[in-house]
């Protein structure tokens, strides 16, 4: 049973959605993170429930997993952490698009629909480095990770050479469902959300937060939850944030 006050939220979260273009099965987490930013702990969860039984339902792949000022969300144990990366670095059964998408959730906290939507200029291969363009700093990937996204862009250049999207989907023209990649995730017995908890976690343990929105395309309102959450306050540190163009590695 859902209160007044509860459908309310969720018809202005979907007159959003839709106002914008997009459904519940298409919305960008970006425009997810950016109308809860504006919402107060109750309604936050209100949201996060919401979202939860869409999720379960096999409507959407969106999912309020990030920290606020008014609570915190679950995050795997550093060892889960760890094995859930090497799970996904090692396991020759897994499809590799489904590797490389979960390895980006689970070590840098990207959603799955932000990683699933990932165009091929927005990764720049070079002599020795992969690195991912998801805002104004290009990220540097992490050797094993670098190489298994060279093994899957020969076989994207081999199998849909004019498409524009780094995770091609089976329908021409359009880039894997994040839906689908959600539940192959699930059957390998991924927890995406708990792990990009701990993922993010880690980041803002290690960057400035206008450095970490900058790099992954996150509000600094967000980084500076994650921040907190982290017990870190980078504030007093403006030295580090460079306005010239940078290139940073995470995850070594």
């Amino acid at each position: 049973h859902r209160s007044k006050s509860e459908l309310r939220l969720i018809i202005r979260f979907l007159d959003m959605a839709d106002a914008r273009g997009f459904d519940l099965s298409t919305l960008p987490q970006r425009m997810l993170d950016e109308f809860a930013a504006d919402l107060g702990g109750t309604s936050r969860g209100r949201l996060a429930t919401f979202l939860s039984w869409s999720r379960r339902q096999n409507i959407t792949a969106l999912a309020l997993t990030y920290r606020t000022r008014s609570g915190s969300a679950t995050a795997l144990a550093d060892t889960q952490w760890r094995s859930t990366i090497a799970r996904l670095l090692e396991d020759e059964t897994a499809p590799v698009p489904t590797r490389l998408i979960g390895l980006l959730a689970v070590m840098f906290g990207l959603p799955i629909t932000t990683s699933t939507g990932v165009r091929r200029d927005q990764l720049l291969v070079g002599e020795n480095t992969v690195r991912l363009l998801l805002s104004q700093d290009p990220l540097n990937l992490p050797p094993q990770i670098a190489e298994l996204m060279r093994r899957h862009l020969l076989e994207v250049n081999r199998r849909h050479p004019t498409s524009e999207w780094a995770f091609p989907g089976r329908h021409r023209g359009r880039h894997l469902e994040p839906l689908g990649v959600t539940r192959r995730l699930r059957r390998m017995g991924i927890r995406t959300a708990a792990a990009q908890t701990a993922a993010a976690l880690q980041l803002a343990r290690d960057i400035p937060a206008p450095v970490l929105a900058d790099l992954l395309g996150w509000s600094v309102e967000r980084a500076e939850d994650w921040a907190s959450a982290a017990a870190h306050d980078w504030t007093t540190y403006p030295e580090l944030r460079s306005p010239s163009r940078k290139v940073i590695t995470l995850g070594d």
